[in-house]
């Protein structure tokens, strides 16, 4: 996908052969197979208690390993194959300074192994955004999408009936309220909705881009595992995002689609986390419900909150708050609706940035994450024939910022949520930048 504005497509020879274009497409499907099915799938079904922080952490060696080593494989892929003047188009500054933001978050960290954690985020998130740099065009890079996505599919209603015990939530997991709910590959169906919801609308850009068989199985079989997933917030956000992304793409207003995206992404946050710290915001949402916690989330906000104020400007280091010492020690009222000893983050994305990072992380990825793809979004519906793949990216990264609003993924390692958003915003920041050819 990404040399095609300076590099003219070869012809291709008859039958099968491992041409640089084609070893592009198979690390490329190799990259997004191991971002959604991991190397772990259906891994829940052994997770016993006190095993669930050691899964989300990826702590183990085979992760690792196993995400470096591809790492390796995209480098030498990217650095030999790839047009050195569409990398340098593709190396962000301000991702650079995010980078190094994570990075000195270390020294200011006390969680254990808080150095490898760091860097293997840092190389799961370089190893994401590659991806859209991988395919030689943008026909690949939908043959990618279609081809992992039906996999992952197959896998997780396989499993429905193959191994129902690690593909759906049971009664003796360790949140039995959660009996029943499909989960397929993933560890909780709290990741499994989103994704879905995320290569749904994989689906219906395929469709647009004339896989309409292929596009509309991937986008109902997707939709319908997230309805099954019951996570509530992604089918909740599905529609909206579909109204205030594509909807005005289809009639060619980007620039009212950034603007709408924006602004809800904004209220999102104000009307969550926002209602702990400004009266006016909880003002505002007492009108429409006068008594909702976000299940027990603003008694988390609230509790750290003053934590915030401690380490405005440097935080507590990556994974340097939930579930250390610190915190542990602290005693807990007992009317608090969730006791924050006992969590693993703190269920907005942006709120945990701050704690980690302080607020020159916050800021740098608020303008990451939101202003500047919605600049670049309205600068790749310029280029001909980039609006479809922009529109998916950009519903992708709304969606996922969105959700971010009462769940928080962000640099929490190999979380598939968090690496498809990589991905996205890595495509949309090289749809802005050149002409996309099929």
């Amino acid at each position: 996908m990404s040399n095609t504005a300076t590099l003219p497509t070869e012809r291709r020879a008859a039958g099968f052969a491992i041409t640089p274009e084609a070893l592009r497409l198979l690390v490329a499907m190799a990259v997004l197979a191991l971002m959604w099915i991991s190397l772990r799938p259906f891994g829940a079904g052994g997770v016993s208690e006190g095993g669930e922080t050691d899964f989300a952490r990826e702590g183990m060696l085979i992760s690792q390993i196993g995400y470096s080593a591809m790492a390796a494989v995209v480098l030498a892929t990217v650095m030999t194959l790839v047009d050195r003047r569409l990398i340098a188009r593709f190396v962000s500054v301000g991702w650079l300074a995010m980078f190094a933001i994570v990075g000195l978050s270390a020294f200011t960290g006390e969680a254990d192994g808080v150095w490898r954690s760091v860097a293997f985020s840092l190389i799961v998130t370089a190893l994401a955004g590659a991806v859209t740099l991988l395919p030689a065009t943008a026909r690949d890079f939908e043959t990618a999408l279609k081809t992992v996505s039906l996999v992952l599919l197959a896998l997780c209603y396989g499993g429905l009936v193959v191994d129902p015990v690690s593909s759906i939530h049971q009664a003796f997991d360790l949140e039995a309220q959660h009996a029943g709910l499909w989960r397929g590959v993933f560890f909780h169906k709290n990741i499994a909705g989103p994704v879905m919801i995320m290569i749904g609308f994989g689906g219906i850009f395929l469709m647009r881009r004339r896989h309409f068989a292929a596009g509309t199985l991937i986008a109902a079989l997707a939709f319908l595992f997230a309805f099954n997933a019951g996570s509530k917030t992604a089918l909740a956000l599905a529609p909206l995002v579909v109204a205030i992304v594509l909807v005005p793409a289809l009639f060619g207003l980007r620039l009212v689609a950034a603007i709408g995206a924006v602004v809800a992404i904004a209220g999102a946050h104000a009307l969550t986390v926002g209602t702990v710290f400004v009266p006016a915001f909880d003002a505002v949402l007492r009108t429409f419900s006068e008594t909702t916690t976000f299940t027990g989330r603003t008694a988390i906000w609230d509790f750290a909150g003053d934590y915030v104020l401690a380490r405005p400007w440097t935080g507590f280091g990556f994974d340097g708050f939930w579930g250390t010492p610190l915190l542990l020690a602290t005693e807990q009222p007992f009317d608090r609706a969730w006791d924050p000893r006992g969590i693993v983050h703190g269920h907005n994305g942006f709120f945990d940035i701050v704690l980690f990072f302080g607020l020159p992380g916050l800021f740098m990825l608020i303008w990451l994450t939101v202003f500047a793809p919605a600049i670049d979004y309205v600068r790749a519906g310029r280029q001909t024939g980039n609006g479809p793949l922009a529109d998916f990216f950009f519903m992708v990264i709304v969606f996922a910022v969105l959700t971010a609003a009462l769940e928080s993924f962000f640099f929490r390692r190999a979380d598939p949520i968090w690496l498809t958003m990589i991905m996205a915003l890595a495509g949309l920041r090289l749809c802005a930048r050149m002409p996309l050819r099929s």
